[in-house]
């Protein structure tokens, strides 16, 4: 397969026809891809195609649209909020710590952080 752009591939392989030709393809390069039952790898791949997707956390080209690239961004998403409510978690309890030796701007610095 030569390389195409994101509106080629779209229309290409967003149809079940394209779909079951994008499953054969996947199931010869992806090491493991044949392990995924063709009728599952289909209708996921079409009704995510049929629904649309949201906005890409990462630019992964070719894969954007696809349920490898939608799985991959929701990773992606999802580390990042992991993080950041790890980081309040973490300032909270720094504060709690403190008890009554936390001071006025550090808790007034914490409730406008947040």
């Amino acid at each position: 397969m030569g390389k195409i752009d994101k509106q080629q591939f779209i229309n290409t392989y967003s149809t079940n026809k394209g779909a079951n030709q994008l499953y054969d393809l996947l199931s010869k390069k992806a090491s493991g891809f044949d392990k995924i039952d063709r009728e599952t790898f289909i209708n996921t791949y079409t009704s995510q195609q049929a629904r649309g997707v949201e906005d890409n956390y990462f630019d992964l080209g070719v894969l954007n649209n696809t349920w490898v690239g939608d799985w991959i961004d929701d990773m992606g998403r999802a580390i990042a909020r992991g993080n950041r409510s790890g980081d309040a978690t973490f300032d909270t309890l720094r504060i709690m710590s403190e008890g009554s030796d936390a001071s006025n701007e550090d808790i007034k610095s914490y409730i406008d952080a947040a």
